[in-house]
């Protein structure tokens, strides 16, 4: 699983530097500049701390970083709770784009 570019585009949606992300975790923005760059794999206490700060629920993280391979041998009712969840969030999220 690769959250590199997942979260460096989250946080950068939030309008949030490193240094934001860093405080509101409180993690170091070191620890969060390592983790944007592939460097580093946050743990799951780490990405759960990141996503809550970033406002995303963590199973869009996890699904945006995972890679094909990762969910290959994964229960088939996981896959589509996690597809129903990606829909839901989109639904939401153009919701509301569209209420501005």
């Amino acid at each position: 699983m690769d959250f590199s570019r997942s979260i460096r585009l989250a946080r950068a949606a939030r309008g949030m530097s490193q240094r934001d992300l860093a405080t509101a975790t409180e993690l170091d923005s070191s620890y969060i500049s390592l983790i944007e760059a592939g460097k580093r794999v946050p743990s799951m206490v780490v990405l759960e701390k990141v996503a809550e700060a970033l406002r995303i629920p963590l199973y869009l993280f996890v699904l945006l970083g995972s890679e094909p391979e990762d969910l290959r041998g994964a229960p088939p009712e996981k896959i589509n709770e996690l597809a129903r969840h990606l829909l839901n969030a989109i639904v939401e999220t153009e919701s509301t784009w569209n209420d501005r």
